[in-house]
């Protein structure tokens, strides 16, 4: 298939503290999450239904593995997304 959107540039992974209220010294646990404006934007895309890919590079290392998987769960293609 064709692809709809295709964006390229930073993906990254933001982690936010889990806790509200706290300062961050009082803070114990952090999410993790994809973020990235092109990365935002193929995700919106595939979440309407677009075919959307990310043309970017990662690490060869668990934040870069975490990126890929993240990927896939939101149906964006990945085939362009190198490692190094």
């Amino acid at each position: 298939m064709p692809l709809e959107v295709l964006t390229m540039g930073r993906v990254g992974v933001d982690v936010y503290p889990l806790q509200t209220g706290v300062g961050l010294a009082e803070v114990t646990t952090f999410g993790k999450y994809l973020g990235g404006s092109p990365t935002n934007v193929a995700v919106a895309a595939a979440r309407y239904g677009h075919s959307a890919a990310v043309i970017t590079k990662t690490g060869r290392d668990p934040f870069g593995d975490f990126v890929r998987t993240a990927l896939d769960g939101y149906g964006v293609d990945t085939r362009f997304v190198g490692t190094s």
